[in-house]
């Protein structure tokens, strides 16, 4: 295992198996002055963004470690942030009740969308990228275009917060263009064209806190019932359902079937929720919750990476080996708030 010094801290990165009962080793970069609530990263896995309590989003090279960028701006936490399919451009959200588009180039805010008025939970881009998408505490989901800053649509349908968004990897000509998780116990999945909600599952009898593509089709869901499902989009019955913790599933990335999950006893799993569930391997993160996940596909022989953060300043960021290949959008969905 190599290590490197960053801002005073170690960032150490590490291959991380995918074989039942592997032995994995930790490492950390100190991304925040205070607690990191959510992380992205870029589609080509090369930056990680984190959002913390300390108003920032701080960007950081997955290569060598160093820290690349500080975008300030936000008033009060970052919760949620996601990348754009083109890694040109990032998506924020906060306590503050803002959306804020940033240049990744520039380093400067694009945008500042109003309009929710109480704390954003999850943002995403749509995979054509024209658009954004966020949610939060006010119960709505809203759909802006980036480009002016403007409201498209609001999306209603849900009974109290909406903390988790995930979109398709690629635009296609399916009816799903967007899936929406709140703490009704319910997800919901939407045509935007039609301004419609397509299907809702009934999660109960847990809130749904996490959301992610898997393939084309397919998507999962997790939450305070402790479990991950797999999804065909538009059908109310689950393909496959595992039993992921004896506590809450307070965070989860990935695709192609593949999951990396992260529970408040402050460790990672990885399953394979397709065809069938199964679990690959058990890893410790940070002690305490792990409140963020992200996933970046590999891209040609690069290996996967693997970013997640606790309860505390830091954030882990693994590589597990290229034929792991979970891939598509990893940075959708915001972290559960601990103590909400």
């Amino acid at each position: 295992m190599t290590s490197r010094t960053v801002a005073g801290s170690s960032a150490r990165f590490v291959d991380v198996g995918v074989t039942p009962a592997v032995a994995v080793k930790s490492s950390t970069v100190q991304a925040h002055y205070g607690v990191v609530y959510g992380v992205a990263l870029a589609p080509d896995g090369a930056r990680a963004a984190a959002g913390g309590s300390d108003g920032t989003v701080r960007i950081w090279d997955t290569g060598t470690g160093a820290l690349v960028g500080t975008l300030s701006g936000p008033t009060d936490a970052v919760v949620a942030v996601a990348y754009a399919g083109d890694g040109k451009a990032l998506a924020s959200g906060g306590d503050d009740g803002t959306v804020r588009i940033w240049s990744i180039a520039g380093g400067r805010p694009l945008r500042v969308l109003v309009g929710h008025g109480r704390p954003v939970r999850a943002v995403c881009f749509t995979a054509d990228g024209r658009q954004v998408v966020s949610s939060g505490d006010d119960g709505s989901v809203r759909v802006w275009n980036p480009a002016t800053g403007k409201p498209v649509r609001r999306l209603t349908g849900h009974r109290g917060v909406v903390a988790a968004l995930a979109r398709p990897a690629r635009r296609g000509p399916g009816r799903i263009q967007l899936v929406t998780g709140g703490e009704d116990d319910t997800a919901r999945s939407w045509n935007l064209a039609q301004n419609a909600a397509v299907a809702t599952l009934d999660r109960a009898p847990g809130a749904v806190t996490g959301l992610t593509w898997l393939t084309d089709g397919s998507f999962a869901t997790g939450g305070s019932d402790h479990r991950l499902a797999a999804w065909q989009a538009g059908r109310t019955t689950p393909m496959s359902e595992v039993d992921a913790f004896p506590a809450a599933v307070d965070a989860f990335a990935g695709s192609n079937a593949l999951i990396v999950a992260g529970s408040r006893l402050g460790y990672l799993r990885i399953w394979r929720l397709l065809p069938q569930g199964k679990q690959w391997t058990t890893f410790r993160g940070d002690p305490g919750p792990v409140l963020a996940v992200a996933v970046a596909p590999a891209v040609a022989s690069r290996a996967v990476v693997v970013a997640s953060a606790g309860a505390g300043p830091t954030v882990r960021l693994w590589r597990m080996p290229a034929r792991a290949r979970p891939s598509g959008c990893g940075g959708c969905r915001t972290a559960r708030r601990a103590g909400r």
